[in-house]
């Protein structure tokens, strides 16, 4: 069952047709907009009648390597790219809308969960909604940004062979308001249900000893866990903010 939305939005200074480009085909910018992922070998690139493109590559992250495979299904120069992406356990879909105003280009981008595949990740998202949407919404900007400085690089020499957005020229991105707050979601609802649970086990030493009562413990555990994480992701989700700020604002 699909997911709902996360969009994101932010404005970048460059013009339309140049921001629309780098995100056409931006498969040959993976290794610096997911630092994490080295794209091995070439990837196959067929042209679609919208004027998109089926790309097809194989990608390493974090020691795996992973087919991936994604389509242009809507392809507006200039205004509008909506396509969807296709690992062995997920499917996401996403769009990115752009709008021209006098600083440049705004960007309004979307992405959604079409589909998942493993236990796991569907048991993941089932118990803890919100934390997956502010993880979702926290990774959407980190792109926005880095997106952002690849677009707006300084005009410092290149080599004629070297790509315009080239890391070697670009400033660093600009810091994702709160986004450290994903990891604390985690850790402050793990360590608060860890608290619980031993301030039980102090009170009533029993919970410590008896098989039965140490399996209700666990479970106990795990409920405060995943309790705290879906409240503690929905402050979370007050605060963290949907636009990226403007660079010229920091």
């Amino acid at each position: 069952m699909p997911e709902p939305w996360t969009w994101v939005e932010g404005t970048i200074d460059a013009p339309p047709q140049a921001v629309f480009e780098f995100f056409a085909d931006d498969s040959d910018k993976l290794t610096f907009l997911v630092p994490q992922a080295r794209v091995v070998g070439t990837p196959e690139r067929e042209k679609l009648p919208n004027g998109g493109q089926r790309i097809r590559l194989r990608m390493n992250v974090l020691w795996r390597t992973r087919e991936l495979v994604s389509e242009d299904t809507a392809f507006e120069p200039y205004s509008l790219l909506r396509g969807w992406s296709r690992s062995r356990t997920l499917a996401v879909e996403g769009e990115k809308r752009f709008i021209p105003t006098a600083a440049g280009t705004h960007i309004v981008w979307g992405s959604h969960m079409i589909e998942r595949r493993g236990l796991i990740s569907k048991l993941g998202v089932f118990l803890t909604p919100a934390y997956g949407r502010l993880s979702n919404r926290i990774g959407l900007l980190r792109l926005l940004a880095r997106s952002r400085a690849a677009l707006e690089v300084s005009p410092a020499p290149q080599a004629v062979t070297e790509p315009s957005w080239t890391a070697a020229r670009v400033a660093a991105p600009t810091a994702v308001p709160f986004a450290w707050m994903r990891l604390a979601v985690f850790a402050v609802a793990v360590s608060a249900s860890l608290v619980l649970v031993l301030t039980f086990q102090v009170i009533w030493p029993p919970l410590s000893f008896t098989p039965a009562l140490q399996a209700v413990g666990f479970l106990a555990y795990m409920a405060i866990a995943l309790v705290s994480m879906q409240l503690l992701s929905l402050a979370a989700l007050k605060i963290v903010p949907t636009r990226l700020p403007d660079r010229r604002k920091l």
